[in-house]
């Protein structure tokens, strides 16, 4: 993942800010989402690869998206 888009998706000093007040929760991440006006698969997506929680954990945040080819 590019850093700059991580960063500009989630604001470092936000992301330090939430990581502080203790471990995650699907609580804490849908409020934090919402305070920076994400989607909550993203933060979700973050910390995973971050590996500040495992890859297991609340996948049910994510959306899935599919895209069709749309021949014109």
């Amino acid at each position: 993942m590019n850093q700059l888009a991580a960063d500009l998706l989630i604001p470092p000093d936000s992301l330090r800010e939430f990581l502080e007040a203790g471990r995650p929760s699907k609580t804490s991440v849908a409020a934090f989402a919402e305070r920076i006006d994400v989607a909550p698969g993203i933060i979700v997506g973050r910390l995973q690869r971050d590996e500040i929680i495992p890859h297991s954990w609340m996948n049910d945040l994510k959306k899935r998206l599919e895209f069709v080819d749309l021949e014109i």
